[in-house]
């Protein structure tokens, strides 16, 4: 029998490579790497933290610096896993529903594998999160 618990904000990302050849990856800590987007049962924005706020400012100018950064290679279907609580940028209650939506933009290549250039380069996912809270 399945068994739920509320869900804290903790979110798992992980990022595979699915070309066939070795891509680099600029590794930055994931409030710096993805912008987040989380919405309540009524489709309202869920209201951010004091860091939240700091945060998405600090996002929408570009600063640089935002976090810890590593460059990696990644090999044809090599993976790497970051771990982010949301709960320190969004005001995340147990017991209540959500959508959560994570984007992507930086950091990510510019050309495809034969060079020609990308009119758009963005990766989202997007999950719901029930009021029962999250499988364990």
């Amino acid at each position: 029998h399945d068994v739920y618990g509320p869900w804290g904000g903790m979110i798992e990302i992980k990022i595979r490579n699915v070309s066939r050849g070795v891509v680099q990856v600029d590794e930055m800590s994931p409030e710096a790497e993805f912008t987040f987007e989380v919405l309540d049962s009524a489709d309202k924005p869920v209201a951010l933290t004091e860091l939240g706020g700091r945060n998405a400012e600090a996002l929408s100018k570009n600063a640089p610096n935002l976090g810890w950064a590593s460059r990696i290679q990644l090999a044809p279907l090599q993976e790497i896993t970051m771990r982010a609580n949301i709960s320190k940028l969004f005001q995340i209650e147990p017991g209540h529903a959500y959508t959560v939506t994570i984007r992507r933009t930086k950091n990510l290549p510019k050309a495809d594998e034969s060079g020609r250039p990308l009119k758009e380069v963005e990766v989202s996912f997007s999950f719901e999160v029930p009021e029962v809270g999250i499988l364990r």
